[in-house]
């Protein structure tokens, strides 16, 4: 015997909500990011210098000269003085423009 009603069948219903997309998660437009923590203490980013090789210990001044490491530090100087200089030329520069004539100051 079957019922008659106006409902549909519980295996059409649960069928239908399977295959329901479900939507994504609201976002608040003004929901902003909380901030990042801020370090207890001062963070040196500066890695640490290596002791100056001298004539006074050889064997430092020749792995100096040949390692790794010691040509990266050498690099790593050359990119700093670089920097340096170009911060001091920029800086030559804005000052400069202020003036009419400025032959003389470069």
């Amino acid at each position: 015997m079957r019922v008659i009603s106006d409902r549909p069948d519980r295996a059409l219903i649960n069928r239908a909500l399977r295959n329901m997309k479900r939507p994504a998660p609201p976002v608040a437009s003004g929901a902003k990011r909380p901030p990042k923590p801020k370090p207890l203490f001062a963070v040196d980013s500066a890695a640490p210098k290596a002791p100056v090789s001298t004539i006074a210990n050889p064997v430092s001044l020749i792995y100096d000269q040949f390692s790794r490491e010691g040509k990266q530090r050498r690099k790593m100087e050359e990119i700093e003085a670089e920097q340096k200089a170009e911060k001091a030329r920029k800086a030559r520069a804005k000052y400069n423009k202020a003036f009419k004539d400025n032959r003389g100051y470069e």
